[in-house]
């Protein structure tokens, strides 16, 4: 417990404005010994790992020196503490390396499971009283591989535009379940178990999908084929007039190929790039490309659109991540803010992948709003960076 206590004869609120602050001040020199705090920067909180990840952070203190600091590791099922030797009932504090930059090597003998990690300083005369804490699952299992319900077996659609639909995939109590689709050496990445792809142009297609958790696990390929060809109708000239001035969908964003520039605002390192791009000659890039150096900073693209009122609005873009090493401070973003002024994070994400991913969000929830979309990549300062091309942005909203 801290040992010091500040007493007063009289309000606070009674001493003349002029002399508070320093009143104040010399209060908080007083109390200098008790600002004890301890943090945890690695590994994320709500993170997920096939590898053992490093357990490690900082501490600070006030006049008084750090002596060391303790470090608690808690598995959840079942749960049991670490000692230092072996897993057991009873809750352990145990001594890391360093203090103002301290570390614990975490036991080789993990199952998989969720874990609370803890710290916390200790000075001379004082212990944190509040620890530090994160969460992580650690996950070395594959997921399941799916299975392809449609189409299949080479059958033959009268399409341009395909649902591909396989059977979802559970967690099995690990981490979050995605899926990659690659259609005709296409990929495309979702955390759904439907997509629709095209248009496709006639003849026969090759699909396969792969299931992979958030701790990097991945299922093994399957694949099936089908083939589209187009249908044509020849209306007599009489009828040729109908259905014209049926509502179509809009496209409400502007240049999302990145081609004409003026739409986008630009924010922070994001820059018009023709060094690599999905269609067209030009993409946006946000973030830092090696062997540029790190700085802690957002960067992203930004459009601020009006979504009129329909039956459903969808989001598509094309994201093609760079992720020099998956640092656990750097992250890929898709946030959008809504008429209220409220934000939502659509998708947060680290990926090192370097190829061309389609990604898509329902944006019904929105419609009748102008709401402000950001695409963009978060730099925690290190040297090992983060960066990411876009390209292709559509937002259609269907009557």
């Amino acid at each position: 417990i801290c040992p010091r206590v500040v007493h007063f004869g009289f309000p606070f609120e009674t001493i003349e404005e002029s002399y508070r602050g320093p009143v104040m001040e010399r209060i908080l020199n007083f109390m200098d010994p008790c600002l004890l705090e301890t943090f945890i920067e690695t590994p994320e909180n709500s993170s997920a790992h096939r590898v053992i990840p490093p357990f490690a952070g900082t501490a600070s203190a006030g006049l008084d020196p750090l002596v060391n600091v303790e470090v608690q590791i808690e598995r959840s099922t079942p749960t049991l503490y670490w000692n230092g030797s072996t897993w057991n009932t009873s809750p352990t504090w145990l001594i890391g390396t360093g203090t103002k930059a301290w570390s614990y090597a975490l036991p080789g003998t993990m199952a998989d499971s969720d874990y609370y990690l803890r710290a916390r300083a200790l000075t001379g005369s004082i212990s944190d009283t509040s620890p530090a804490e994160t969460t992580f699952t650690y996950d070395t299992i594959s997921p399941s591989a799916t299975s392809l319900i449609t189409p299949t077996g080479g059958v033959t659609l009268t399409a341009a535009y395909v649902d591909l639909v396989w059977e979802p995939v559970s967690s099995g109590g690990g981490s979050a379940i995605g899926y990659v689709v690659n259609v005709d050496g296409q990929p495309y990445t979702t955390t759904e178990s439907t997509l629709r792809v095209g248009p496709l142009a006639e003849g026969v297609h090759i699909w396969s999908a792969q299931v992979f958790d958030a701790a990097g696990n991945r299922s093994g390929w399957v694949t099936d084929t089908f083939a589209t060809i187009q249908s044509y109708v020849f209306l007599a000239q009489v009828l040729r007039a109908y259905g014209e001035d049926e509502p179509a969908c809009v496209d409400v964003i502007g240049d999302g190929g990145f081609e004409s520039g003026g739409e986008w605002t630009l924010n922070a390192l994001a820059i018009y790039d023709t060094d690599r791009y999905h269609s067209g000659v030009r993409s946006a890039r946000v973030g830092i490309l090696d062997p540029d150096p790190g700085v802690s900073q957002f960067s992203s693209v930004a459009q601020t659109v009006y979504l009129p009122t329909g039956s459903d609005g969808t989001l598509r873009m094309w994201l093609f991540p760079v992720d020099e090493v998956i640092n656990l401070g750097d992250y890929h973003y898709v946030s959008l803010w809504d008429e209220g002024g409220d934000p939502h994070n659509l998708r947060l994400w680290r990926s090192n992948n370097q190829v061309w991913e389609m990604w898509e969000y329902d944006m019904s929830g929105y419609l009748g709003q102008t709401v402000t979309l950001y695409i963009g990549t978060y730099n925690n300062g290190d040297d090992d960076t983060a960066a990411m091309y876009i390209d292709d942005v559509t937002l259609e909203v269907c009557p």
